[in-house]
Formats: C-alpha cells, structure tokens, sequence
C-alpha cells in the first residue's frame, strides 16, 4: 500500500530544505553576528538625532588584521560555515571548501561550478581581496553565487584571520 499523504512529505522535506539553506544564513547573521538586515535607515539613531560627532577615520586593514583574533574570527565564521565546508580534504558544500582558501587561486578548487564572474577574476585571495570580497561580494564581482555581506570591517579581518589558519602551513 502507498501512503496516501506521500506528496505532501515530499514536498515539506523540499520546503524546509529551501528554508534551511536560504534562511540559515540570515537566522545565523542575525542571532550570532546581532545584525539586522532589515533595519531601515530611518530607524537609525544618526536619522533620528541627527548627525554623530564627526567618526574616526577607519583603519586600514594591514591594522585591523594584525589586530585581528583568529579566535574571534571562528566564531564569527558560522555564518560562512553554513555554507562553505572548512575541513581539509572535504567536497564542496553549497559553496566552495575554505581549507587553504587564502593565497589560492580564484576559483581553483576542484570539482566546484564557479559563476562566470569569478572565473573571470585573475587572481589569488590575498587577504586584502578576501576583505574587499566580504564586504560586498556582488560589488566586488558582480554576478557571483555569494550574496553574503559582511559590513563590520573588523570582523572580516578576524574572519579572514582565521581563515588563515586553515593550512598545512598558516602564514604568519
């Protein structure tokens, strides 16, 4: 005998498979990382008070990323985690695997289906080019998978920190 109720299991495990792939990261951001993807700019208390005390200039990422924790940065990874593998050795997830990820070739790891706009990119990731991808991915290469941003540039350097150590042999 078939179950009567055969479809509709189907298409719920289709569903919430959607919603956890499509909804991890935002639930992850907002939970975790305390951002607010949705928050208008009205609400905001510069909108509502009025312009803050002029801000301090920003540091420049060489000072950020010697300040930087790789400790810090794991834990903020979660969010890259939700879709990029970092386990040395491992396949491809949604993403590419982040192992060794910083000083290799732009969409080199083998066996994963690049966006045409990163195929296009001739280049390694440097940590600065990390930094500058993290920010604003589409910005960056317009056209790429990843729609993920990361605004704080303190905790891309930790994220890219981290990164860092996952090698044979992290750089310094």
């Amino acid at each position: 005998m078939r179950d009567p109720l055969y479809e509709n299991k189907l298409i719920a495990t289709v569903l919430v498979a959607a919603l956890i792939i499509f909804g991890a990261p935002l639930i992850v951001d907002r939970i975790f990382l305390g951002h607010n993807p949705y928050r208008h700019a009205e609400s905001a208390p510069e909108a509502i008070a009025g312009p803050a005390e002029p801000s301090i200039v920003e540091s420049s990422f060489a000072e950020r990323y010697a300040a930087a924790s790789a400790a810090s940065g794991e834990r903020s990874a979660v969010i890259c985690k939700a879709c990029h593998p970092v386990e040395k050795g491992a396949p491809a997830g949604v993403g590419p695997n982040l192992w060794d990820v910083v000083g290799r070739r732009a969409a080199s790891f083998p066996g994963f289906s690049y966006s045409a706009a990163l195929l296009a990119l001739d280049q390694d990731w440097s940590p600065e080019e990390i930094d500058k991808y993290l920010e604003n991915s589409q910005g960056y290469a317009p056209g790429t998978y990843m729609a993920q941003r990361i605004s704080n540039p303190d905790q891309r350097a930790a994220i890219i920190k981290y990164l860092a150590t996952l090698s044979d042999t992290p750089a310094e």
